[in-house]
């Protein structure tokens, strides 16, 4: 059962880019993080932003050539809404 929590989505993003470094320095990629606060209070479903991010996370470092870069942002959209932002040089 998936539940929504309110908590800090920058936090939470910023730990699982944590988590996926070594995989991506094992690959000589960098991945690195951006936020555009320092806390962003969301409504979200941990396990589902969870399983989503990494899963494309693990593709794109699969898919990302050698010495390219990784960087995932989150930010506050015009409308209040909040955004993931993944970005890289190596593919598109």
């Amino acid at each position: 059962m998936n539940h929504s929590i309110e908590a800090d989505l920058a936090h939470f993003v910023k730990h699982l880019v944590l988590a996926l470094e070594p995989t991506a320095k094992a690959e000589s990629i960098e991945l690195s993080f951006s936020v555009s606060d320092e806390i962003i209070a969301a409504n979200f479903q941990p396990s589902v932003l969870t399983s989503d991010l990494v899963s494309i996370l693990s593709r794109l470092i699969d898919f990302t050539p050698e010495h390219e870069k990784i960087l995932v942002e989150v930010e506050i959209s015009e409308k209040k809404k909040c955004k993931v932002r993944i970005q890289n040089t190596g593919i598109n």
